[in-house]
């Protein structure tokens, strides 16, 4: 049985793991890297977002935990978790 509790406490974790890698991305000048060496104008775009990076390292976080945990409905933790790691980040 997955509760709103748990959810919730999923969506904060996804949203603070999401947050401290594209903060480590940052200083480590790798978003910056991908920035420049984009392969064309539309990721270069998407490297340049914060909501969009946001949104895709929350969803690769996500499937992974999915992966590991088999509960499917983490799948649906990335469209709670975008908002508040663009805005930790």
């Amino acid at each position: 049985m997955f509760g709103i509790i748990e959810f919730v406490c999923w969506v904060a974790v996804v949203a603070l793991a999401a947050a401290f890698l594209l903060g480590l991305a940052v200083k480590w000048h790798w978003l910056e890297w991908l920035q420049i060496h984009a392969p064309n104008d539309f990721f270069g775009q998407l490297f340049n977002c914060k909501f969009c990076c946001s949104w895709w390292v929350s969803v690769v976080i996500s499937l992974t935990l999915c992966v590991a945990t088999g509960q499917w409905v983490l799948l649906a933790v990335p469209v709670c978790s975008t908002v508040i790691t663009r805005e930790l980040w």
